[in-house]
């Protein structure tokens, strides 16, 4: 169970991309690395906030809380949201 001081990196990300590839969704927390696909928009994201609170409560669980926030890489955005 993730304590109330990371309750909110584990409620849902707070700055996600959404991207179509083909026949599904992928999607992408920008401030934790954290990505997920889905057949649909709902499923991606739904998806992405369950594989973020997994993460949250991982790193939480073994001590290692300052590794919570690891933002995803500025040279790689632009390849998600192109498809690349």
């Amino acid at each position: 169970m993730v304590s109330n001081k990371h309750r909110h990196e584990a409620e849902g990300p707070r700055n996600d991309r959404l991207n179509k590839e083909g026949n599904q969704f992928s999607s992408l927390c920008l401030e934790l690395e954290v990505a997920f696909c889905g057949k649909t928009r709902e499923e991606a994201f739904e998806g992405l906030k369950a594989a973020v609170e997994t993460s949250v409560t991982y790193l939480v669980e073994e001590g290692r809380e300052s590794k919570i926030y690891r933002p995803v890489p500025q040279e790689a955005i632009p390849g998600f949201l192109l498809g690349k």
